[in-house]
């Protein structure tokens, strides 16, 4: 039951990632790419990249990959912190501005399309059980063991 429980999960990660993919192609944006934008969209612009990295609880070598394709395309920058000349802080450009109305509205059509013919009562039964399951896997990374 759980395998096939992973399984399911597994698919449809696979399946979004590939929806958001095909969308954000043409922006030049991976999925993996999103969640940066994201960040800086939600928190602001000024973030350094270990804060990034903490509050996306991604390591150090994936920020900065992920940071260089996107100062790479123009959607961020990088300036030194005006106190502290060692630390670098992330900055959204205009472009990357600009983008966020566009990264939204493909946001809104997946979770429209993925939600299509589920009624509101089902979505927030899905939405609790799958809570449930991230409580349980906070629990085996902390190393407490599920009951």
């Amino acid at each position: 039951m759980n395998e096939s429980f992973g399984k399911t999960i597994s698919h449809i990660s696979k399946k979004m990632y590939m929806y958001l993919n095909k969308n954000l192609e043409k922006y030049s944006i991976s999925k993996g790419q999103i969640h940066f934008l994201m960040l800086l969209y939600r928190k602001g612009n000024g973030l350094t990249q270990e804060q990034i990295s903490k509050f996306l609880d991604i390591d150090k070598a994936n920020t900065t990959r992920a940071l260089k394709k996107l100062i790479e395309n123009g959607y961020v920058e990088k300036k030194r912190d005006e106190k502290d000349k060692r630390i670098f802080r992330v900055y959204l450009t205009d472009k990357g501005l600009n983008l966020k109305p566009k990264i939204k509205e493909i946001l809104n059509e997946l979770d429209q399309k993925l939600t299509f013919g589920i009624t509101q009562k089902e979505i927030e039964q899905v939405l609790s059980t799958l809570e449930k399951v991230d409580k349980n896997l906070l629990k085996i990374q902390e190393g407490d063991i599920c009951e």
